[in-house]
């Protein structure tokens, strides 16, 4: 995948092998400028390392939440351990957080789905929801859905209409095929 791919990339390029390489071939202690350089590798490797991981460890729950992580400590991080980056470095960073973006949107999905299937304990039930449907046309169906439960009303629909933020047209049409098959409409 292009992920995989840029994560690799990433890797790669502050691995600082060759900074490993003149202690050992150059058989000479590093400066103080390139042990700065090796521990920053280091440093930042270590990050994308964990950056990863969440996509696999189901503690991606909230894509705003994660954005705040990048914000509050991950940019940051990488601002405080460099005193600036080449145009290739800084290229190659810009590169792998559009990437690990779009990952970590999928990763929230499925997670999210995980959850709703599951239930979470505690009296929650659990939905099913199909592999085939996304999860906002899920939500979108299950909420035309309900009807009321009162004396006076029952089986009519709890919501009269749903207002939906469509930014393009085609939003729109997904938006309605979504409660195509829905008993009553909005």
């Amino acid at each position: 995948t292009y992920y995989t791919s840029i994560l690799n990339q990433t890797m790669g390029h502050f691995d600082a092998t060759h900074l490993l390489e003149i202690k050992v071939m150059e058989e000479r202690e590093l400066t103080v400028e390139e042990r700065e350089t090796l521990d920053g590798c280091k440093l930042l490797q270590s990050m994308i390392h964990d950056l990863d991981a969440d996509l696999t460890n189901g503690q991606l729950r909230s894509f705003a939440a994660y954005e705040e992580h990048l914000y509050s400590k991950v940019v940051p991080l990488i601002h405080d351990t460099f005193e600036e980056l080449d145009g290739d470095s800084a290229d190659l960073l810009q590169r792998f957080f559009k990437a690990h973006g779009t990952a970590a949107r999928y990763a929230i999905a499925r997670t999210t789905r995980e959850l709703l299937r599951s239930g979470g304990g505690n009296g929650v039930m659990a939905y099913d929801v199909p592999d085939d449907m996304t999860l906002q046309d899920y939500a979108l169906k299950f909420l035309v859905e309900q009807e009321c439960n009162g004396d006076h009303v029952k089986g009519q629909p709890l919501f009269d209409r749903v207002v939906v933020g469509c930014p393009r047209a085609e939003h729109v049409i997904e938006a309605l095929r979504a409660t195509d098959g829905v008993s009553h409409r909005l």
